[in-house]
């Protein structure tokens, strides 16, 4: 995950073909192991390439599914990455698609703040969305 935090690594990360693994380790792996395969695509998304790339390689729907276990810190990046992706207007439509703003609204209602700030910022880029539409 600190790999991706790095700009040049970014897009390199992604070419070199790093995505399908991280999405499948997002859907499939342990708990602590999701937790950094999802925290590497939500750095990876702070890139306008790579936001693109990780919706339309189906990154979204097991990040809403993992979104959904009772592990605080894999909620934390789970809204994390969502408030990344959330700014692109096809990965919008597949959140809504996939159940995501039930999704962000119970991750909204955490304990943590930091699930409630980032899943408030997917939010506000989901409004703005709405409004663009």
């Amino acid at each position: 995950a600190n790999l991706a935090v790095h700009a040049d690594n970014k897009r390199l990360i992604a070419e070199r073909g790093a995505l399908p693994p991280l999405i499948l380790l997002a859907s499939k792996a342990s708990v602590p192991v999701r937790i950094e395969a999802v925290a590497a695509l939500a750095n990876l998304a702070v890139n306008d390439e790579n936001e693109a790339s990780i919706g339309e390689a189906g990154g979204i729907p097991p990040i809403l599914a993992s979104a959904s276990l009772d592990a605080t810190e894999l909620q934390a990046q789970c809204a994390r990455a969502l408030r990344n992706l959330s700014v692109h207007p096809a990965n919008q439509a597949a959140i809504r698609e996939g159940g995501g703003m039930r999704v962000l609204e119970a991750l909204m209602r955490s304990k943590v703040e930091r699930v409630r700030t980032q899943s408030g910022k997917a939010m506000q880029n989901m409004r703005t969305g709405e409004a663009a539409a």
